[in-house]
């Protein structure tokens, strides 16, 4: 079946936003369906439909109107939010794109220690397992992966991408990265748990992009993929990118177990990925014969892009008056 009209749920954010501004580029006719509430301005050639999904049965109405033949799905987190999806477009010839998440795997608190342990790293989480934090969001996801996979056939084609943190330009879920420009602008050093050592997965926007434009192509062939860069990097080079791209110079060093334990507690666990998930990874960029981001200077440049974006004065005035506006404006969320 060749794919013409593509609808986008979510569209006017981040890797929603940059799907479908590749889309339009590559020829596809685009329809965005959001509750309209982003203020980001889509191009004209996007057909514009205002649904709210958390409002079961005005989202079904919405989705049983479209006339598509492929839709991706960047804004379902439970259940409850796929379930009118499933009403509307089940009986559809369709081809369905759900984004999940790496942490539908279990979360170990230590280092992944040799080859051998891989596969109880990669074991999907119990559906009941204990809801608390990420854990709560992988559950939920994995729940939506469940319904969508006993429903997926020659009609309804579902597949489903896993991702890690996802960086790149106009990233509007910045509390990862929030955590510890914090203290790179406010700080002269930071203490890491286990000094930075656990492997930060990650994804560039663009290549989640790459992948999408793929599947719609048809030069995929499976229903779940991990979508991750080849080469993962440890948390420590993280950081030291975004204090380069904040320009500020910082000294990173390891935390005992104590301090690590009550970093882990403050937030800290953002970045860590205790599993290894890069050699998982290689299948989807062999299966449709293209390269990843390499961590380099355009990534760097988003990152900068951003933190001006994110810290509109702060990025520019890093004077103490600076410093403490951001201060005051953090501890009031």
């Amino acid at each position: 079946m060749k794919i013409n009209r593509v609808a986008v749920l979510g569209g006017s954010q981040f890797i929603g936003y940059h799907v479908v501004m590749e889309l339009l580029q590559a020829g596809y006719q685009v329809t965005v369906v959001n509750r309209g509430n982003n203020n980001q301005i889509l191009p004209n050639q996007v057909t514009r439909v205002l649904a709210n999904r958390n409002n079961p049965e005005q989202f079904k109405k919405a989705l049983s109107k479209l006339d598509v033949d492929a839709v991706f799905d960047f804004s379902c987190f439970t259940p409850e939010q796929l379930t009118p999806v499933l009403r509307a477009l089940y009986q559809k010839k369709i081809k369905y794109i759900f984004c999940s998440t790496v942490y539908v795997y279990q979360h170990y608190s230590t280092l992944l220690e040799d080859e051998s342990q891989r596969a109880r790293y990669l074991t999907p989480l119990q559906v009941n397992s204990e809801r608390k934090a990420k854990k709560w969001y992988g559950s939920n996801k994995i729940k939506c992966e469940d319904l969508l996979l006993d429903r997926s056939n020659h009609n309804f084609d579902v597949t489903i991408l896993r991702l890690p943190h996802v960086i790149g330009s106009n990233n509007n879920e910045f509390e990862r990265e929030n955590f510890y420009l914090q203290k790179i602008f406010q700080q002269d050093s930071l203490q890491l748990p286990w000094g930075g050592k656990n492997l930060f997965h990650f994804v560039h926007v663009q290549d989640v992009v790459k992948v999408c434009v793929a599947i719609l192509e048809g030069r995929t062939r499976k229903n779940v993929y991990i979508v991750a860069s080849k080469n993962p990097i440890p948390v420590k080079q993280y950081i030291a990118l975004l204090a380069e791209a904040a320009n500020r110079l910082v000294t990173l060093t390891e935390a005992d177990d104590l301090i690590s334990s009550q970093l882990m507690a403050e937030g800290c666990y953002h970045f860590i990925y205790p599993f290894d998930i890069s050699y998982e990874s290689h299948e989807i960029w062999e299966e449709i014969n293209e390269e990843d981001t390499p961590i380099g200077s355009s990534i760097i440049s988003d990152l900068q892009h951003d933190i001006k974006k994110w810290y509109p004065e702060e990025s520019m005035d890093l004077t103490s008056a600076g410093l403490q506006k951001m201060s005051r404006r953090n501890n009031h969320g």
